[in-house]
């Protein structure tokens, strides 16, 4: 076992479930001209299948977090005019509960994970994916330290919880410039 790997005694192990209701909102932030709805097999990602065998989506509870996980990247706080252009807003509403794993907070170290996990190497991060994935628990997901802004929790959805959101609603980014410019001043961020 790597250092940063899950414990070999994982799967023997009930994992730190965290329930969402109903009642909440996920945001996600998607190039206009593909589906909201998008569960990723690129292995490309933080927590990514790395062997592919399962799909991804990344959302937020908030569109501010939507937005800086996906357009926060550079180094600044600039954010290219273009890249607004070919974007959009969806927001998901929950169609039943979804079990996630809180990989976050006190719950770290019952796993046996430290901050790596969630901010460093995507190599790293998708291990733990796939052993959550494929852990007797079966969480729908996972709730973890955004990585671009570490006060907010983000969340990964396993493609298996599809039934767990609606199809979304969406609306170009620039079609609010009432929210982008909130979201920009949380941020201090300025377009190129």
């Amino acid at each position: 076992m790597k250092v940063l790997d899950p414990p070999d005694d994982l799967h023997s192990r009930s994992l730190p479930i965290e329930t969402l209701g109903v009642d909440i909102v996920l945001f996600r932030i998607h190039r206009t001209a593909m589906n909201p709805k998008y569960f990723g097999t690129s292995a490309e990602w933080r927590f990514d299948a790395p062997d592919r065998s399962f799909g991804t989506l990344y959302a937020a509870k908030e569109p501010e977090l939507a937005f800086a996980e996906t357009l926060l990247r550079g180094p600044g706080s600039l954010v290219a005019q273009a890249e607004l252009e070919i974007r959009s807003l969806c927001q998901f509403g929950l169609t039943r509960q979804l079990r996630l794993v809180c990989l976050y907070g006190p719950a770290m170290s019952r796993l046996g994970a430290t901050a790596a996990v969630t901010s460093g190497a995507y190599a790293i991060s998708q291990r733990w994916s796939k052993a959550f994935h494929s852990h007797p628990d079966a969480p729908d997901g996972i709730l973890y330290r955004a990585t671009h802004d570490n006060d907010k929790i983000a969340v990964t959805i396993f493609d298996r919880a599809q039934d767990g959101i609606d199809g979304g609603a969406t609306v170009p980014l620039l079609s609010d410039p009432k929210l982008l410019g909130r979201i920009l001043d949380h941020y201090s961020a300025s377009l190129l």
